[in-house]
């Protein structure tokens, strides 16, 4: 079957990801394409014929921009630019403008292709109306940064009938080493059969395709590919070709790929700041974590000071990701150092922890110092004197447990390094033997579990290990500390 490249330009143009339009040189539009009307919500036929300073979705400050420049367009200069729209629902969008001069039959045209750079991977594709200057669209073509395809769905083995330079460049192959061919060449030995089985799956239901997928060039060196593949069907409903849509994201995901590592690594080391548990006749202590997808910023520990006294810390900093991972390891060492150099008072310490978070980012103007403070439960214990000094910053209520009688410990100050100056107090508790306590983040309240009440009745009938249990992943870190006092 022969293709006929000319008529089936008018097609692949309207499926183009990106907005195209046509000038003539006194800015006049001769063609805008399909997504240029869904984007912008305006119909193509109110374009044509008109001056581009009256109709346009330009924010005022780009559309002086455009006037400006365009004679300097016009006189033959290629230039790439960045301007600010709206879109049909009236949300700012940002733009990267590729422009050239195109001559045909002696007439010179300025064709510019717009990507949205703000949703760059989601794009909407209408069928419109036949374009005039086919010649001119396959230049047009050629010119998008994407590689393009066309293939056979009803010659045996789905063929390539066309591919425009974007794919040659992007793959290396040649015209007579692809022509004829199932894309499948580019698959190789670490392409994920699994996205393979989607692909067919779609193609045989005659459905749009959008996935990523590791290929492989003609000298055999790995790319990420993100296609999109779209069928297009005659009139009367047949399926006729499907024009595929290339993009090399290689670089994008590979530093998703190196995310994934760190946060993989720092999440590791997080949990390696964890303590164990501790079984005494006089006390036992355990701890429970469950993390969510994100990295958080929960950890709790303890340490035996001496004979009969303890240090117990449950630690929430604010937010989520690395940041927020640091400073729990940064917390960590702080508390590790106090302790050692006989810092043990709550108050005191709270209050060298709070003078040492705000000195760590006082010389970074650019910073938020709100961002970078945690909540924190400190209980100070003597074992032999059955007391406990402790303070409570900002941190959920802990739980005190005697014989089924339920007390609860809220928040005595706010929480450490949300301001320069303030006043850490400690308060005691005297306890009996069989006293159980019970200490958690906030991730627990966003759990089935909802209220500090809810957790004190399950704390009642159930062992604790049970409140951090569950078949789903959490929305947020979940950290638990029981202590049981002999």
């Amino acid at each position: 079957m022969e293709f006929n490249l000319s008529n089936f330009f008018e097609d692949m143009i309207d499926y183009s990801p990106d907005l195209i339009m046509l000038f003539n040189t006194k800015g006049e539009y001769i063609y805008v394409n399909e997504t240029t009307e869904v984007v912008f919500g305006i119909p193509k036929e109110e374009y044509l014929g008109k001056h581009f300073s009256e109709v346009n979705k330009l924010t005022e400050d780009s559309l002086q921009y455009c006037l400006a420049i365009f004679p300097d367009l016009v006189k033959g200069n290629t230039k790439v630019i960045k301007l600010n729209a709206l879109n049909y629902k009236e949300e700012e969008i940002t733009l990267s403008v590729n422009c050239k001069m195109i001559t045909k039959d002696g007439i010179s045209y300025l064709y510019t292709i717009f990507r949205d750079i703000t949703k760059e991977y989601v794009f909407e594709k209408d069928r419109g109306e036949l374009l005039e200057f086919h010649q001119l669209l396959g230049k047009t073509l050629d010119q998008l940064g994407i590689g393009i395809v066309i293939t056979d769905p009803n010659q045996e083995d789905h063929p390539i009938i066309y591919a425009n330079k974007g794919f040659k460049k992007m793959t290396g192959y040649k015209e007579k080493e692809f022509l004829g061919r199932n894309c499948r060449f580019l698959q190789g030995s670490k392409s994920d059969q699994e996205v393979i089985k989607r692909i067919r799956e779609k193609i045989d239901n005659q459905m749009i395709v959008h996935e990523e997928i590791l290929n492989y060039r003609k000298d055999q060196s790995s790319f990420w590919n993100e296609i999109t593949l779209s069928p297009v069907m005659s009139r009367k409903g047949k399926l006729e070709y499907y024009i595929g849509f290339q993009r090399d994201i290689t670089e994008r995901k590979k530093m998703e790929i190196e995310l994934k590592k760190d946060l993989a690594l720092a999440r590791n080391l997080q949990q390696l700041l964890l303590s164990n548990p501790i079984k005494r006749k006089d006390i036992e202590i355990v701890g429970y974590y469950r993390p969510s997808q994100e990295l958080g910023g929960d950890f709790y520990k303890w340490v035996n000071i001496k004979d009969g006294l303890y240090a117990v810390f449950i630690i929430d900093v604010m937010g989520h990701g690395i940041t927020s991972s640091l400073i729990t390891m940064l917390l960590h060492t702080e508390i590790q150092s106090m302790l050692k150099n006989k810092v043990y008072a709550p108050d005191e310490l709270f209050f060298q922890l709070n003078k040492n978070i705000q000195g760590m980012f006082s010389d970074e103007s650019d910073f938020d110092l709100t961002k970078y403070y945690f909540t924190c439960v400190y209980l100070f214990i003597d074992i032999n004197k059955k007391r406990i000094d402790y303070v409570n910053a900002g941190h959920p209520d802990f739980i005190l447990k005697k014989n089924n009688h339920i007390n609860f410990y809220p928040s005595t100050t706010i929480p450490v390094g949300l301001l320069e100056e303030v006043s850490f107090e400690t308060h005691t508790i005297h306890y009996e033997s069989g006293t159980d306590i019970l200490l958690y983040t906030d991730g627990l309240m966003d759990s089935p579990i909802k209220t500090k009440h809810d957790i004190a009745e399950a704390f009642v009938k159930e062992d604790p290990s049970q409140l951090v249990s569950g078949p789903n992943i959490p929305g947020d870190d979940i950290c638990l500390v029981h202590l049981k006092l002999r």
